[in-house]
């Protein structure tokens, strides 16, 4: 009985559709305006040297975190046998 009675509500929910209609989707693009640029080749070399900077910037900086956590680790490992030892 109860099986009967889930399929049914199942059906009155595909049949009611609670879900939105493909139509509340669709961008009316009439109203939205588009401004594409372009860039001149001297632009696109000075973004694309800016970009180099910032990504030798950031692995220099990973590198570095990387290299102080090592240390930190290597003395905390040292300060802990130091006093386990005692």
């Amino acid at each position: 009985m109860d099986m009967i009675k889930r399929l049914k509500e199942n059906e009155r929910l595909i049949k009611k559709s609670q879900f939105k209609t493909k139509n509340t989707y669709v961008l009316k693009l009439d109203i939205v305006n588009l401004d594409y640029k372009t860039a001149t080749r001297e632009e696109l070399a000075v973004i694309r040297r800016s970009v180099k900077e910032e990504r030798t910037r950031e692995k220099l900086k990973s590198i570095v975190s990387f290299i102080i956590s090592i240390l930190v680790a290597l003395i905390l490992a040292f300060l802990f046998w130091k006093f386990v030892k005692l």
